[in-house]
């Protein structure tokens, strides 16, 4: 199990938290049984909750058959991101839940996401070593970066989307 501390408090057993830019929500994903409507089976899913602060409210924000490595909130904008096991990301309207964006950027899990204030973008860091940069506005995948490291000397290596090398 992994810690996560937020504004002195130290949530236990969740691996993703993220609070909302206004202060007033703390986001997390957990496991939770829930029973699939076609079945009427108790299933295990993993869930999307905000927790408002102020209203002492919690929430479910989405439940997902797909494990959830990541979760960022866009600090500026009505958006937010998932990122998934599978190497795919979501992105979302933050006040209705929409729909935005549904692709795959990894071949393997996604470790982290982050939103640049500077440019229109979304950063996906995954298991596969590789920095990917989406433009969130057009949807368009515009750099991948890596890491390279050879006999003592790191540097940075970018690939177009056409497998060029910059």
């Amino acid at each position: 199990r992994k810690w996560k501390v937020l504004r002195d408090t130290a949530l236990y057993g969740f691996d993703e938290v993220a609070l909302s830019p206004d202060g007033k929500e703390i986001w997390y994903e957990q496991y939770k049984s829930f029973k699939n409507p076609a079945t009427g089976i108790d299933e295990n899913q993993q869930a999307i909750f905000t927790y408002n602060i102020e209203k002492d409210i919690l929430s479910v924000k989405g439940i997902y058959d797909t494990l959830i490595g990541a979760v960022v909130i866009h600090p500026a904008e009505d958006l937010y991101a998932i990122g998934f096991s599978n190497g795919s990301i979501q992105l979302r309207k933050r006040s209705n839940d929409s729909l935005l964006f549904a692709g795959k950027l990894h071949h393997d899990w996604i470790d982290g996401l982050s939103f640049t204030n500077a440019k229109p973008w979304l950063i996906a860091a995954g298991k596969d070593g590789l920095l990917k940069f989406l433009n969130y506005k057009t949807h368009q995948h515009m750099v991948t970066t890596t890491l390279l490291y050879k006999d003592g000397e790191t540097g940075f290596a970018t690939i177009t989307p056409e497998n060029y090398y910059l």
